[in-house]
């Protein structure tokens, strides 16, 4: 994101670091009102840890968040949290506290791997699971001061990241920082530590320049590298990470966290956030010769100034010749420069040597001359064949003409060859030939329009031929000789000054985004944060843990870790927004190590200050330090007063007038102002007559003033470390696995379900959780996979609570046991009575239970016998609960007689026949039965739905009872299509244990891992963990609900979004969240500023097929959108409302007045009214008439008045209330901007304001859902979530009464798109179904279409067997369009 110089800073996104304060370095303005403040640019894109040699991240110092080094950014900012201690503990993934495998409750070193700010009992034993690409991971969090309510301002940033030296260790000592301590000297790769961020980003971050213009209020920070910040001024070290990077988000230099999710208090950062990742914005970085950086290090860095610079002007600044790094390369390369000139030298001599070699040994001119001619042919290489050899400029470059460098350029030879004069003549613009341009190095020349962008620096160039050169003559034996003469020469090398001059230098570059370097990487998910209270560790709404649900990309890494942070924001910033940091920067902090922090919270409260020249001042103590003692009462007030009257200014009690030496007042010079404290009721100080001397004065007499307030103070615990911070949480390491080709086609969607909490009571476990599923009721369609898989530890404290082996975690999976009692809650078939005429129930006469006789209590899914067209059959068949027999003696049944030699049934007895229900039984001829309705929508009339409950035909198991279902019943009625194996898995651990003792399992091993599995059967299944459900102290249970339709819930808030759901089986592969949204059945997208806050939208489908649900024309499914009261909110921004009387003097709040309005409903809008001149006006009427005044606030059209609100002020001084209201125009008027807001403060004074409406606010919401293929028209309907509508839905009654047509609605290509809400009063929340009118043209259809087909056939077998992938693509479009068609038109057809 950038900004031009003179953009209003409040228009920017704010964010966590504060801004830069002035500096030496690299200067970018951002002005703001009046004043300009001018900053570094600091930030550099990341070349991540994952993939970059240590070498390229060891010398980064890092530029700021933009495209280019010339381009303006906005500040980044820094977030300031409030003092509580805030803790932020992940739950799942299992978060680690900075524990490793401790055998106690408080962890060993919390300086293990990050630093957390957490208490020391929180986080879980090491434990590591696996996860598919595609897999739907829920993380899950506390955090301990709540987010997403009224307490705090909050952000919570989820990150990942991967690296091949990504470990969790086995010893909880924190990794060295020296290499000389570890093993082979190599930090990265000593498997003995922890570590997640790597020695070579730590040590970038140890010794680069801190963002000097970050708020750190009273701190005084010990160092000025990145590793001192407010929150650690002391510089400790936490593992290998980087306290600054900690500390703020989005960060300003590269990091190796890849942003997953930000949640906020304020979605409108959203935009900022999302705008300004990483993920999506390359930094840049300050690349530093490898020498210079290795020689720093190995010196000491500069100790705790640090030596890598932080912007591009100070990066850059490292090249001028006088810097302590030039100089020092100069030294260090001029004895290279030496060595070539020896070499030379020897090359010369050797070729001297050759000659000289000839003269001794020749005994006559002619030996002489041959051994001349011999070395002059076979061993000389003239310096124009070894530069055509080794030539100065390769590839077709030419060293330019004009070039009188040190170090000539090097350009391409077309340029050369196509230079042409210019023409003087003509126009500035216009001396050089159309695609030509000026010749910087002969500017009476111009050159091709490309050829500039080719000009090479040949210092490179000529290293590579002297390279050559010297390689060449060492291997060849050949001496260089002239042209000409065939005499020895020296070889011409690189000059001193151009070896000198191109020393390695520091270069400003851009490295890759997480984007770039990763393809599977997007802009983070932003929204606002899910309420949470305080303390209590911040759970939700329901007590439940908050979290949201990651689905894995498709990214494989086997050594991966999730980091949470948590950040809460005090507003104790004297009004000022912490989030502008044109406001809160380094300009506030403290002086010189002295005094506190330059924030005047007193003057927002209306604190007289004590000087001036120093606002934040006070005699009463608020003050922005530390555990500051402050005086709420002020008994006793501070006066000020000028001992000569005449010098007293006006408008600054606190400082007095000068006079000159001729006694005239000197306004232009100052002097403080006398004070002494008096009490409350002398509100001012005069000239006691009798003495002369100042005293305090009460309107009748005097009393000495006193040097000391007398006023009771109380000390408030204020810890300003912890304004500013940061809190935060990691997983161990985690693994990641793409799909195998068998997994993508069973599985469309994966849910892992997992195991969150250790072992332990509530107590012994806190912070942490006891043992739990998560997610703890999850819903699956039918035919997606479920990945059971959960980890422990061997190792929690042996005193811990629990069953089997001290210190141990372990986990099972047991279907729970069907529950009896009265009207068979949690059983599906015949209800009974047992011995005592107790009522229960069971699931197909269950055997064992002795004196079980049926009865005529309904049960979940069944009503008991008779039949009402055959009253006399009066009991539930004894072999076939689907049927009623009478209970007479017609009725009889036998055992069947076997075959001994055959072992088949033989023949029954005379009169009795074989029994269908079960072979090895005979029934009399002549027993009357019939068929027992079991399906609960055809219930009789007098049966009610509330009797009933869930039906429970869909039913397995009750969350009531301790005991797991027999196995071969689990596996007769079927738990999610498990097989036999798999169920024996879950409960015994069988296939990851081999015997032992396993009853408690002991014997098995902490990770399990189910494979994912493909989920049949809908229904509700209740399971437990047989070793972890203590009655009364432990209950380790869960909840799965399988269902034939998807559904799916989503959190949307005002920055809008999509949910989505697919009817495909197969996994296609992650992809756009467009592309995702497109090939999805059922689809809702939510524009921004739809909702004003988060509202967690569902989307489930109601089969009709062969059903009597919904409409009985039905051209589709039923679509239900929850909650039931999701509407879409027209918003108001903020106003002002201003006198209706002009007059000035007329006013009695001379302040703007501040409105703030919330359409909570179709029948309530709620205000809020301030003004910093409330407070004065309300005191001094309190004064006179002793009780609050009564207001009125109204609210009008130009027309008429639509209501009236008599109120008053509430304990902060503001005006906050409803109105309810029940006209349909009054709300009307709200959502379009036309009504007008009033204060009447009396009954002549009215201040008022129009209420506009924001127009991309409250937008509808469209919706898809398919269609049968045989619908290309019809309606679609909406049916509310009411008694009546739910008739309709579930039983196909009363529709006609409850269904409204939804307008505008789009039926085309099997499928119906239409637009919901719009207004308050058009409810999003309900059911939707589409009607096919009448039967026959859908019968018609689907008759031609099947005639069309069936002519085809012949053709089609030809065409297909010539173009095998089309019958591909025809065979997976028909198995998807027929389930469409089955779900949604089976009815009707």
């Amino acid at each position: 994101m950038t900004t031009s110089r003179g953009q209003e800073l409040s228009k920017l996104p704010a964010h966590l670091p504060a801004y830069p304060a002035p500096n030496s370095a690299t200067r970018n303005y951002l002005c703001t009102h009046d004043t300009c403040l001018d900053y570094p640019a600091s930030a550099k894109s990341l070349e991540q840890t994952f993939s970059v040699s240590s070498d390229s991240m060891k010398h980064t110092c890092l530029p700021p968040i933009h495209q280019n080094a010339h381009t303006h950014i906005p500040p980044v900012y820094r977030r300031h949290p409030a003092f509580q201690r805030a803790d932020m503990y992940l739950q799942n993934m299992r978060g680690s506290n900075n524990r490793l495998d401790e055998a106690r409750r408080d962890r060993n070193n919390a300086n293990r791997l990050f630093d957390s700010q957490n208490n020391n009992r929180g986080g879980y034993n090491v434990g590591s699971l696996n996860y598919y690409e595609g897999e739907i991971i829920p993380l899950e969090w506390t955090n301990q001061h709540g987010c997403g309510n009224d307490y705090t301002e909050c952000e919570i940033v989820i990150q990942y990241m991967c690296s091949d030296n990504l470990r969790d260790g086995v010893t909880t000592r924190t990794i060295p920082n020296q290499p000389s301590n570890c093993l082979n000297n190599d930090c990265n790769k000593d498997v003995r530590y922890g570590m997640h961020e790597d020695y070579d980003y730590y040590t970038n971050c140890r010794f680069r320049w801190r963002n000097q213009g970050l708020f750190t209020a009273d701190r005084n920070l010990r160092g000025s590298t990145a590793i001192y910040t407010r929150q650690n001024n002391n510089g400790n070290r936490h593992g290998f990470e980087c306290a600054e990077e900690r500390d703020h988000y989005p960060y300003w230099h590269p990091s190796p966290w890849i942003d997953l999710a930000v949640f906020t208090n304020n979605a409108s950062r959203c935009e900022y956030y999302r705008g300004q990742s990483e993920n999506v914005v390359g930094r840049h970085y300050c690349n530093i010769p490898d020498r210079w950086y290795h020689h720093k290090v190995s010196t000491g860095g500069n100790g705790r100034r640090g030596f890598i610079p932080n912007t591009q002007e100070s990066c850059e600044a490292l090249n001028d010749d006088n810097s302590e790094m030039v100089s020092f390369l100069r030294d260090l390369n001029a004895p290279d420069h030496d060595r070539l000139l020896a070499v030379v030298a020897e090359e010369f001599q050797a070729c001297l040597s050759g000659i000289r070699t000839c003269y001794d040994n020749a005994w006559d001119n002619n030996t002489l001359t041959r051994c001349l001619d011999d070395w002059e042919v076979n061993r000389t290489v003239t310096v124009s064949e070894l530069e055509a050899i080794c030539p100065d400029c390769p590839d077709g470059n030419l060293v330019h003409p004009d070039s009188t460098t040190t170090c000539p350029l090097c350009i391409p030879k077309e340029c050369i060859e196509t230079r042409t004069l210019r023409n003087l003549s003509m126009p500035e613009n216009y001396t050089c030939p159309f695609g030509f341009v000026v010749d910087s190095f002969n500017v009476s020349m111009c050159v091709q329009d490309w050829c500039p962008d080719r000009y090479n620096d040949s210092f490179v160039f000529q290293q590579q031929a002297d390279e050559c050169r010297e390689s060449y003559l060492r291997s060849s034996g050949h001496h260089l000789v002239a042209d000409n003469a065939h005499t020895c020469v020296r070889r011409t090398i690189i000059e001193r000054d151009c070896f000198l001059q191109n020393l390695p230098r520091a270069r400003w570059r851009r490295a890759r985004s997480h984007s770039e370097a990763y393809p599977h990487v997007r802009a983070p998910w932003c929204s606002e944060a899910d309420w949470s209270r305080p303390n209590h560790l911040g759970n939700g709404i329901g007590g439940h843990t908050n979290g949201w649900n990651w689905t894995y990309p498709a990214f494989a890494h086997e050594r991966c870790a999730v980091r949470v942070r948590y950040n809460i924001t005090t507003w104790d910033y004297g009004g000022l927004d912490p989030h502008d940091s044109g406001q809160v920067n380094a300009t506030l902090n403290r002086d010189h190590r002295r005094g506190p922090a330059h924030v005047n919270i007193a003057g927002h409260h209306g604190i007289q200050t004590t000087d001036s020249a120093r606002p934040w001042e006070n005699a009463r103590g608020y003050l922005f330090e530390g555990n500051p003692r402050v005086q709420i009462f002020d008994f006793y007030s501070l006066r000020f007063f000028c001992e000569d009257s005449e010098l007293t200014i006006p408008t600054d009690p606190t400082y007095c007038y000068t006079r000159f030496s001729n006694g005239s007042i000197n306004t232009h010079e100052y002097t403080r102002s006398k004070r002494f404290y008096c009490p409350m009721e002398y509100s001012s100080v005069a000239v006691d007559p009798t003495d002369s001397e100042w005293k305090c004065y009460n309107g009748t007499g005097f009393l000495p003033g006193s040097s000391e307030d007398k006023d009771i103070t109380l000390q408030l615990a204020i810890n300003t470390a912890q304004f500013g911070r940061t809190f935060q949480d990691r997983s161990h390491r985690y693994k990641s696995t793409r799909r195998s080709e068998e997994l993508r086609k069973q599985c469309n969607q994966i849910y892992a379900l997992n195991v969150r909490g250790k072992r332990g009571n509530i107590v012994q476990t806190f912070p942490g959780t006891e043992y739990d599923f998560t997610p703890n009721r999850l819903h699956v369609r039918e035919g997606d996979c479920i990945h059971f898989q959960w980890t422990g530890s061997n190792t929690n404290p042996n005193n811990n609570d629990g069953q089997g082996k001290r210190g141990t975690d372990r986990s099972n999976i047991a279907l729970q046991e069907y529950i009896r009692g009265k009207f068979g809650r949690g059983v599906e078939h015949a209800g009974g009575s047992g011995a005592g005429g107790t009522f229960w129930t069971t699931k197909a006469h269950e055997p064992g239970l002795e004196g079980w006789q049926p009865n005529v209590y309904p049960t979940m899914g069944d009503y008991p016998c008779p039949p009402s067209d055959h009253p006399t059959l009066t009991r539930p068949h004894p072999l076939d609960w689907l049927r009623c027999y009478e209970p007479s003696q017609r009725c009889e049944w036998v055992d069947r007689p076997v075959q001994t030699t055959s072992e088949a049934y033989g023949s029954c007895p005379d009169g009795f026949e074989p029994e269908q229900a079960d072979p090895s039984k005979c029934v009399k001829e002549d027993c009357p039965t019939a068929p027992r309705s079991t399906n609960w929508d055809l219930r009789p009339d007098d049966v009610r739905l509330e009797d009933i409950g869930v039906p429970m035909d869909f039913k397995r198991g009750q969350w009531g009872v301790s005991h797991p279902e027999h196995l071969d019943n689990v596996t007769r009625d079927g738990f999610l299509g498990l097989s036999f194996q798999q169920l024996l898995n879950l409960a015994t651990l069988e296939n990851v244990q081999l015997g032992g003792e396993m009853s408690e399992l002991d014997d098995a091993g902490t990770y399990y891992d189910l494979q994912p599995h493909r989920v049949t059967g809908p229904g509700t299944y209740y399971y437990m963990c047989t070793r972890n459900n203590n009655f009364s102290n432990r209950s380790q249970k869960g909840k799965i609900i399988v269902r034939e339709a998807p559904e799916t819930t989503a959190p949307i808030g005002s920055q809008g979004g999509s949910i989505s759901m697919s009817t495909e089986d197969t996994f296609s592969g992650s992809s756009e969240d467009e592309d995702v949204i497109d090939s999805s059945n059922f689809a809702t997208s939510v524009p921004p500023k739809a909702f004003p806050s988060l509202r967690h939208v569902g989307m489930s489908v109601i089969a009709t097929s062969g059903r009597r649900k919904g409409l009985s024309e039905a051209g589709s499914d039923i679509l239900q959108i929850t909650p039931t009261d999701l509407v879409t909110i027209v918003q108001h921004p903020e106003m002002n409302l201003h006198p209706s009387n002009s007059r000035r003097e007329s006013q009695v709040v001379r302040d703007d007045i501040r409105v703030q309005l919330q359409l909570e409903s179709a029948s309530q809008l709620y205000f809020r009214l301030s003004s910093l001149g409330f407070e004065p006006w309300v005191r001094q009427r309190i004064e006179q008439t002793g009780s609050l005044p009564e207001i009125q606030v109204e609210f009008k059209t130009s027309q008429e008045t639509h209501g009236i609100v008599e109120t008053t002020f509430n304990n902060q001084f503001e005006v906050e209330g409803r109105w309810n209201f029940d006209v349909e125009k009054s709300l009307d008027a709200i959502e379009s901007g036309k009504m007008w807001v009033s204060l009447w403060l009396s009954s002549d004074t009215e201040y008022t304001g129009l209420a506009a409406s924001d127009p991309d606010s409250g937008r509808p919401i469209t919706v898809r859902l398919p269609v049968t293929t045989a619908v290309s028209y019809g309606n679609v309907y909406y049916i509310p979530d009411t008694p009546n509508g739910r008739a309709c839905v579930y039983e196909g009654t009363r529709c006609n009464q409850v269904r409204r047509k939804v307008s505008g609605a789009s039926i085309r290509n099997g499928r119906a798109v239409f637009q919901v809400g719009g207004s308050a009063r058009q409810p999003v929340g309900g059911f939707y179904q589409v009607s096919a009118g009448s039967d026959v043209p859908l019968i018609v259809s689907v008759t031609v279409a099947c005639t069309i087909i069936a002519l085809a056939a012949v053709g089609s077998a030809i065409y297909f067997r010539k173009h095998p992938d089309k019958w591909q693509r025809i065979r997976n479009w028909g198995p998807n369009k027929y389930r469409l068609f089955k779900l949604s038109i089976a009815d009707t057809i």
